[in-house]
This record gives structure tokens, C-alpha cells and sequence, in this order.
């Protein structure tokens, strides 16, 4: 769940979209987009020249975000994007860097990637701070932190980003992210399965293209659900043909390029970059992002997708260039992104203090929810999959509701 721009959660604002300006001019307002991505109509496939441009503008990137007159630092997550970071940030400088990790060994069902962190720092000599997740300080600061994300974003890693922004800013102003790495070099699991048995399946048995809408293909399982829960949903008109655009435009091309273009077009910056920002800012941090620059942006584009994704391997050409920088492990890790764990939180909390956020809320006390689907939910002592991150939005929502409609009288702790 997030809000795609241009639309906000107010019909009468909006939002600029990226790439663009507004500019007023005799008495009427224009949208000028200043620059645009799109797929060539021939890709890039010499492996040598490419991994050597895109190393040199990756380190002019990484040198051009060091640029700063207060102290820099990097999350390292031990990921290949934040390591690869990392790693070209302390070869521009002669002491040593700072770093982050946060670790969820608590949590069930988290990968405990601080050894991975901890390999990166030690090469490169880093001040490397790890922390165990304190959940249940951060879950109780949710209103506050969708104060500060200003729309509901069903999305739980903003409440792991402030974590981790609130740890870093106690020593730093300036943090630089991996962020864009995966839709830039082919990092999803709906990458390498575009075309795997899901879509052979789907196609024998059903006629169905799943390459034909990447709205369908991205959009949550569990949507077709939420009328059942709020009668006014569906009322709004569906965007499925401008979400569908840059993907339909260009599956003819690289239907794996195109969906990734796609993902840069909505997904990184109207959830990933928006959430990231927003709380890095609510802990007066500054994250900069180097693998955006708008070169490396504009080389990946142009690059086959033979390359992001080889027999299987994602990030086969990031891979490629890093070997020399990185320790083995990081380079042939299992991917664990930095997921959430929201059906953990649900769980966990719901019975000390989200039930009964719901029960007495904006939306039952104003009639915009179904008060017998959302008490069938809250009857179920343990909440699996769907059924939590569904209980989990419908929260995110409610105390969006209370704060920006309502009038704010959920009880903090």
C-alpha cells in the first residue's frame, strides 16, 4: 500500500512527480517533466566495456555524495548495494568511515545478516555500530512516525528505517543508502520469475499473458478483499492503464528491462525512496543515494537484461564489478532485503495495543469500515500471512485517519 504520484490521500493536493517542475506562466499553472528514462531500441551486451563504465561512474557518484562539510556515514545492511557503497565510500577518503547495521536476531523468521556487516567493515576498517531492533519502542512511536510520513504506507520497513536513521543521527548528519540497487540491476524475486514456472503454469492453464499488465502483476493479493471492509473502496477510478504505460510500452523490447522500468517509475520512488526519505529526515538525517545517479540510471537502462540476471543469478553484472571489492559471502548471499517483520509486530502487540486502537477509532466511530468483518479479523488469536498484513494496513490507515482527519485521540503509552 502506498500512494503513487501524482495523487496524495487529499483530492485538492498533489504531488510533483519526479523528474519534474512546475512552472507558472500568465496566469496558468504547467507541469514540465525535465528529464525522462526510456528502454533504447537496442541494448548494450559487451560485459567488459560495460562493467568498466559503469565502475567509473559509480565511484564518481560515490565521490560526488561524499561531498559534504559535516561527517558522512553508510548503512550497511550487508546486501550487496549498501556494501558495494561502502566499500567505494572508504577508498575516497583517508579515515575511516562510520557505519550502521540493524539487527532483528530476535525476530522470528529474520535472517541474521550482521556477520555479513561486520566482514564489510572489517575490510575497509569501518566504525561499525550494530543494534538489536528495539520493536516495541518503535511500534509504539507509529503515530508519530506517520505524522512525519504525512499519508498511510503499508509498507513496515519505514518504521526500521527510523531505527536505524535515529541510531545513525546521533553521530552523523549525512548517511549514503544502497537504495535503487534492485530495480536497477535486477534484485527482485518477480524478476527472475517473470518468466519462470509461475508464468508457464498461468499461460497453459489459464491463456493468461502475466507479462501483460504490471499492474496486475504487482498489485497485492489481498485488494480484491478491501470492499468487503470498506464499502467506499473501488469508488475512485483505477489508474491500471497509466500504471501499465511504461511497462506496455517497452515488453516488447526487454519485457524484463520494461519491468523494471516500471518499478523506477512508481515503486522506488513513490514507496521506497518516499518512506526513506521521510523518516531519515524525521531523525534529522540526510540520505543520499548514490546508485541513482542519473548516468548509472540512464547505462542500466541500456543495458541487456541478460546481464542483470544470468542462469538465475540476480545482479549478475553488479555481482561482476564487485568481486574485487567484497568479501565472497557478500557477493553469493541469500537475499533478505530489508524486509519487515509485520506479521511478528501484529502478533505480538495487536492485544496490548492495536485492537483496541481499531475498536475505538476514526473509522468504526465514522462508519468507514465494516464493523463485523473487522471484528471476525480481530476475533483470530493468531493472525497468519494475508490476514496480518491486511490487520496491519487497516492500522496504518486508522491512525492516518486519526491524525490528519480525526482529532488525534489514540492514547500513547
Amino acid at each position: 500500500m502506498y500512494i503513487p504520484a501524482p495523487a496524495t490521500p487529499f483530492t485538492q493536493i498533489k504531488k510533483l512527480p519526479p523528474g519534474s517542475y512546475l512552472q507558472w506562466r500568465a496566469g496558468a499553472l504547467e507541469l514540465i517533466p525535465y528529464w525522462t528514462m526510456a528502454l533504447p531500441e537496442t541494448d548494450i551486451q559487451d560485459e567488459p566495456h560495460l562493467a568498466e563504465t559503469f565502475e567509473g561512474l559509480f565511484e564518481d557518484s560515490v565521490r560526488l555524495q561524499m561531498r559534504s562539510d559535516v561527517p558522512v556515514g553508510c548503512f550497511l545492511s550487508g546486501g550487496i548495494d549498501s556494501s558495494a557503497v561502502t566499500a567505494l565510500a572508504s577508498l575516497q577518503t583517508s579515515l575511516p568511515m562510520t557505519t550502521w547495521h540493524m539487527s532483528g536476531t530476535d525476530m522470528p523468521g529474520k535472517m541474521d545478516e550482521s556477520p555479513l556487516a561486520a566482514a564489510v567493515s572489517r575490510r575497509y576498517g569501518t566504525r561499525h555500530f550494530t543494534k538489536n531492533l528495539a520493536d516495541e519502542v518503535l511500534i509504539t512511536e507509529l503515530p508519530k512516525l506517520i505524522w512525519h510520513l504525512e499519508e498511510p504506507i503499508g509498507d513496515g520497513a519505514f518504521v526500521l528505517t527510523y531505527g536505524l536513521a535515529k541510531m545513525a543521527a546521533e553521530q552523523v548528519k549525512v548517511i549514503l543508502s544502497g537504495a535503487g540497487g534492485d530495480e536497477l540491476f535486477g534484485g527482485y524475486a518477480h524478476y527472475r520469475n517473470l518468466y519462470f514456472w509461475e508464468s508457464i503454469i498461468k499461460r497453459l492453464l489459464f491463456g493468461k499473458q502475466v507479462e501483460s499488465s504490471y499492474y496486475d502483476r504487482m498489485a497485492p493479493r489481498q485488494a480484491s478483499r478491501w470492499p468487503e471492509y470498506f464499502p467506499w473502496h473501488g469508488v475512485s477510478i483505477s489508474r491500471k492503464e497509466e500504471f501499465d504505460q511504461p511497462f506496455n510500452a517497452n515488453r516488447f523490447k526487454d519485457p524484463l528491462n520494461a519491468l523494471m522500468l516500471a518499478d523506477l517509475q512508481w515503486y522506488l520512488p513513490d514507496n521506497i525512496l518516499f518512506l526513506t526519505d521521510k523518516m531519515t529526515m524525521a531523525a534529522s538525517l540526510e540520505c543520499r543515494v548514490p546508485l541513482l545517479d542519473h548516468r548509472i540510471v540512464e547505462l542500466s537502462l541500456r543495458t541487456d537484461s541478460g546481464l542483470k540476471i544470468r542462469s538465475g543469478q540476480k545482479k549478475y553484472i553488479l555481482n561482476q564489478i564487485m568481486k574485487k571489492y567484497l568479501p565472497h559471502e557478500v557477493i553469493y548471499r541469500q537475499k533478505e532485503g530489508f524486509g519487515a517483520p509485520v506479521v511478528y509486530w501484529v502478533n505480538k502487540y495487536r492485544k496490548k495495543y492495536f485492537d483496541q486502537w481499531l475498536l475505538s477509532g476514526y473509522l468504526c466511530r465514522e462508519g468507514m469500515i465494516n464493523q463485523r468483518k473487522l471484528r471476525t479479523l480481530l476475533a483470530h488469536d493468531h493472525l497468519h500471512g494475508l490476514q496480518a498484513w491486511r490487520y496491519w494496513q487497516i492500522l496504518i490507515l486508522e491512525i492516518w485517519m486519526q491524525l490528519f482527519v480525526g482529532d488525534w485521540s489514540i492514547s500513547l503509552p
